[in-house]
């Protein structure tokens, strides 16, 4: 219950669920109507980094620094307050003329990844993989391994 007349459903698993509305009417439990509902698993968020270009493909190197790290947002999707915080990636690139790798735990790049950013030369790219996320307003949620981002130094 949140409030009078007010009531939160947490389907505990997928399939079909039934809500069924009680009230008093003189004393007596009455039931008034009942209404089924899909129960559909929340879909794995996109990841992104801020300020990469409108298609997601090309980025800024300073402004990659300046972002801090990566996010994850859910696309196309109705419902509010279902949020995902990144708890872990890896990052490939070209560091001091060699193919580096770096990961972290977390969402915040790490100052070798930042380093890895700051030396990737225009028109190569970071690869930023094995990401996982995990929901934050819900318990019991398993990790998840998003699909890994590809993006291009302008």
């Amino acid at each position: 219950k949140k409030s009078s007349g007010e009531y939160t459903a947490k389907p505990t698993k997928t399939g079909k669920a039934v809500v069924s509305l009680y009230a008093k009417l003189n004393g007596k439990r009455t039931k008034m109507g009942e209404m089924e509902f899909r129960v559909k698993e929340v879909p794995p968020p996109k990841p992104y980094v801020e300020f990469t270009s409108q298609d997601g493909k090309f980025i800024d190197k300073n402004r990659m620094v300046a972002a801090g790290g990566i996010l994850a947002k859910l696309e196309d999707f109705d419902f509010k307050g279902i949020r995902y915080v990144i708890t872990a990636f890896k990052m490939a690139g070209i560091y001091q003329g060699e193919q580096q790798t770096a990961e972290t735990k977390g969402m915040k790049f790490t100052k070798k990844m930042e380093g890895i950013i700051k030396n990737t030369k225009s028109g190569n790219t970071i690869t930023i993989y094995d990401i996982k996320a995990r929901r934050t307003d819900a318990k019991n949620t398993k990790e998840h391994t998003l699909y890994p981002l590809v993006l291009q130094i302008k």
